[in-house]
């Protein structure tokens, strides 16, 4: 499935600007545009609609994170935070497969719960993944294809959530010693 790689979207001048690449063109190129069908949300219903428009881009899949922004951290405020009630429109879930799936997605109810997902800002307290061995501690560094083990608690991967903390756990095996932690920022 194709999809765009985001780097950047700016709203200046009346105007969507996007930063992006195609996921299916090597070497990645990224090239910004005006996107017509964003500016012509914008001119038409607004910001708080555009920016709705644009979080639905990313949480059905034509968008996707090349660089973090308001729109990947509300993803995960929906599926961390609000993920009882995101759960009738998450896809990657049995709702998917319900007959009512894409006009539950059509309803008013679903772009308030996108629109306080923007609202919501992540918590303050987050969370690392760490293990013991022998009479040192370790600290989970995860990258997009793998993972190691870090002497330096700033040199970990840092979850908002700990249900995040909690999920990249079931993808490893031989984790009874790994310990979630808080961690102030």
């Amino acid at each position: 499935m194709s999809y765009d790689i985001i780097k950047s979207i700016k709203i200046k001048d009346n105007e969507v600007w996007i930063n992006c690449a195609s996921n299916n063109v090597s070497p990645r190129l990224y090239e910004t545009y005006k996107s017509d069908y964003f500016t012509n949300i914008l001119k038409t219903k607004g910001l708080e609609a555009t920016e709705v428009e644009l979080l639905k881009s990313y949480e059905e899949g034509s968008f996707q994170a090349g660089t973090e922004n308001k729109y990947t951290r509300a993803l995960k405020v929906l599926r961390y935070f609000y993920a009882e009630e995101y759960k009738p429109y998450d896809w990657r879930t049995e709702s998917f497969r319900a007959p009512n799936f894409r006009e539950n997605k059509e309803k008013e109810e679903y772009n308030q719960l996108l629109l306080k997902a923007l609202n919501t800002k992540l918590p303050k307290i987050k969370y690392v993944i760490s293990k013991e061995y022998g009479q040192s501690k370790y600290y989970l560094k995860q990258n997009k294809n793998s993972a190691s083990w870090k002497a330096f608690p700033e040199k970990a991967t840092i979850f908002d959530f700990k249900t995040e903390a909690e999920n990249t756990i079931k993808g490893f095996s031989n984790t009874a010693n790994w310990i979630i932690q808080e961690v102030k920022k």
